[in-house]
């Protein structure tokens, strides 16, 4: 279990001999708690800010800005689940799918995402899903949340959706 609070994580990146790693500012496996906070400018493969693993996430109040990985710019979540809760996304970019988060599981181990009162611009994804991207098997709920000026350089600057997809009271712009 980590907890982290009112705390700034800024020019991380993970990787080893200039192979790429996970989780440029942190990498979880378990449960992890991040409150008003700011994960900045980190760098990895995948989850240029945060990337979580089969695990458990809860994160309230905290910026994501100007991360960027192959995959999820500012998150990059596989077979757990994440919810976020009044955060903002800008500027993350990734150079293949989810500019500002990607929600990304298995058949045998889906993913899940909830986002809440929360704010994603000026994201970037040379592929698909500027903002956010949601795979196939996976299930992501969006509620009083902003989708406003991000792009993607192939398919849908504001979300790409494969899996199970629920938006209500929220602006797409």
């Amino acid at each position: 279990t980590m907890t982290i609070t009112n705390t700034t994580l800024t020019d991380n990146r993970a990787g080893f001999n200039g192979d790429p790693g996970v989780g440029g500012a942190v990498d979880n496996e378990v449960i992890l708690t991040i409150n008003n906070s700011s994960i900045s400018n980190n760098f990895a493969l995948d989850g240029g800010g945060l990337s979580s693993r089969d695990g458990t996430v809860e994160i309230t109040n905290t910026t994501f800005f100007g991360n960027s990985a192959r995959f999820g710019g500012g998150i990059y979540n596989t077979g757990g689940s994440v919810t976020v809760t009044g955060s903002i996304f800008t500027d993350n970019a990734s150079f293949g799918a989810g500019g500002g988060v990607i929600n990304d599981g298995s058949n045998d181990l889906p993913a899940g995402m909830t986002i809440t009162n929360s704010l994603f611009s000026g994201n970037h994804a040379m592929g698909s899903g500027g903002a956010i991207q949601n795979g196939g098997a996976d299930t992501m709920t969006i509620s009083n949340t902003t989708i406003s000026g991000n792009r993607a350089d192939s398919d849908a600057g504001g979300i790409t959706n494969s899996g199970i997809l629920t938006i209500t009271y929220s602006t797409l712009s």
